[in-house]
């Protein structure tokens, strides 16, 4: 994370990567004999404090990692090593707006609002079991001929693709129950909002410091700042301690 972290921060190359090429040259590099991966475990608080730093440079970015290692977090086999190997990105569903059917480990429905979109991606989705109408998730392959992708341009998010699924007949892995997945993907998504918030905040900070006259030296907008910095400290400590207790 570290390396797709710096090769696509734009304050450090004029002309980043993006994190597809990032994550290739990445690929590339575990591909060799002598490479390999050391799984740390779901340690959650390392995963927010790295997606917090991610997201304070790029929201986009950030985002990403958060949904791909959910992914990671919830499969296992050969899905979890093409994830932790870089060639596949994880995607997770965000909503139950509308939700596939699950029959004979294959999914048929909509799935909506799947991030991120991508060909490569391997997502998950929460199905409603056509037996006994329980919900499950699972695990598919949205490269997999019975998967259409729809996506859905977003307004400030330059480069993330976000949408929803068509599912007919697309075989899947069912990894098991929706809600400690979506536990963990509300924190990574918290850890997501505080590094948004931490970046708005610096840089309301640094416009009112370029500031000699005017809005900058108003006592209502520095207090605002001061307001919006307390909270966001609040809500930092908040992912934290939630980051250290049992998912469930």
């Amino acid at each position: 994370w570290a390396f797709i972290r710096i090769a696509t921060n734009p304050r450090v190359f004029e002309q980043p990567l993006t994190v597809i090429e990032a994550r290739s040259i990445v690929s590339s590099w575990l591909a060799q004999p002598s490479a390999g991966v050391v799984d740390p475990g779901d340690d959650l608080l390392a995963a927010v404090l790295a997606i917090d730093a991610a997201s304070t440079e790029s929201a986009h970015r950030g985002l990403t990692i958060a949904m791909h290692l959910v992914c990671v977090t919830s499969v296992s086999g050969e899905s979890r090593l093409a994830l932790v190997g870089g060639r596949h990105v994880g995607a997770v569903t965000l909503s139950t707006e509308e939700v596939p059917t699950l029959e004979h480990h294959t999914l048929t429905g909509r799935a909506s609002w799947v991030l991120p979109l991508t060909s490569t991606g391997l997502a998950l989705v929460g199905a409603r079991r056509g037996d006994d109408d329980t919900l499950a998730a699972c695990c598919v392959s949205l490269a997999d001929p019975g998967v259409r992708l729809r996506p859905i341009s977003t307004a400030g998010l330059t480069g993330l693709t976000i949408g929803h699924v068509e599912l007919t007949g697309a075989p899947c892995e069912v990894v098991g129950a929706p809600t400690p997945i979506m536990a963990r993907a509300r924190l990574l998504l918290a850890a997501v909002g505080v590094g948004m918030a931490r970046r708005a905040v610096r840089e309301a900070l640094s416009t009112a410091r370029g500031t000699s006259r005017g809005a900058g030296g108003e006592q209502t907008v520095q207090g605002l700042i001061a307001d919006a910095a307390t909270e966001l400290d609040a809500a930092m400590l908040l992912t934290w301690e939630a980051a250290t207790e049992p998912l469930s």
